[in-house]
C-alpha cells in the first residue's frame, strides 16, 4: 500500500507511533526487512523501541538541562515523551489520561509538572521556561537516536533506496531525525496522500484497503 504513495522507487518506510518506530525497506514493491521477528528486527535496527507518547523520558536520557547545568534524572516513570511533545506543541491537549505517567490530564500544565518530577523539583522550582528547555533537549536526543537507526538501515544494502516515506502520528519526529541525519533522499509523508487521521493508523488502514480490494471483487 505504501508503494502507491512512494511511486516506483525503492524506499524506506519510517512509521512512528506512540510506542515504537518501524523502519521497513521496500524494494521492488515488496518489504525487504533483514529481521523477520521483533528480536531480529531490533538487532537490525529496523524496530526502534521509541515513540512520541509512551516512551519514558528516563529511557532516552540520563539528565537534561536545568538553569545552566545538566541535572541527573530520577529513574522513574514520572514523565513520558507525551509530555515532551505536549510542551513543544506537536501533540494536542485533551482531558484524556492515556499514556500519562501520573494518570492526570494530557495538558501542557500537567506535562510540565510531570517533567519537573524527573529532577525531583517542587512546582515553584520548575517554571515553564525550564520545562521547554528540558523538552527541547529530550526531543533532540530522541531524534538523534532515531537518526542513528535510520542510518544503520540505509547502510544495510536493502536495494537502491531512493526515497523516504514517513507515516504515523509521530511523523514530526521522523522529520527531525532526517534533519539530524542530513539525509538528502527526498521524503514524503503518507498524510499527504490519505490525511493525518488515516496516516496515524496507516497499517490498519492499508490492511483494510487491500482486503477490500481483494475480497470485494
Amino acid at each position: 500500500f505504501a508503494s502507491r504513495a512512494a511511486g516506483e522507487q525503492d524506499f524506506l518506510l519510517v512509521d512512528v507511533g506512540s510506542t515504537t518506530t518501524d523502519l521497513i525497506p521496500v524494494v521492488a514493491g515488496t518489504p525487504s526487512s533483514h529481521g523477520q521477528d521483533d528480536v531480529s528486527r531490533l538487532l537490525a535496527g529496523e524496530l526502534v523501541y521509541t515513540g512520541v507518547e509512551r516512551t519514558p523520558v528516563c529511557a532516552l536520557v540520563e539528565s537534561f538541562p536545568y538553569r545552566g547545568e545538566m541535572c541527573p534524572l530520577a529513574a522513574e516513570l514520572f514523565a513520558t515523551t507525551l509530555d515532551v511533545y505536549l510542551l513543544l506543541g506537536h501533540l494536542s491537549e485533551s482531558l484524556g489520561t492515556d499514556h500519562t505517567g501520573d494518570g492526570k490530564e494530557r495538558t501542557r500544565e500537567a506535562a510540565a509538572l510531570r517533567l519537573s518530577r524527573m529532577i525531583c523539583a517542587d512546582p515553584e522550582q520548575f517554571m515553564e521556561t525550564d520545562a521547554i528547555a528540558a523538552a527541547e533537549w529530550v526531543a533532540d536526543q530522541q531524534a538523534k537516536r532515531l537518526a542513528a537507526s535510520i542510518a544503520t538501515v540505509l547502510s544495510a544494502g536493502n536495494g537502491a533506496i531512493g526515497r523516504i516515506l514517513i507515516s504515523g502520528h509521530g511523523d514530526f519526529l521522523a522529520e527531525q531525525a532526517l534533519k539530524q541525519l542530513g539525509e538528502s533522499l527526498p521524503a514524503t509523508a503518507l498524510a499527504e496522500h490519505v490525511g493525518m487521521v488515516l496516516s496515524r493508523s496507516g497499517p490498519a488502514y492499508a490492511l483494510a484497503v487491500l482486503a477490500s480490494e481483494e475480497w470485494g471483487r
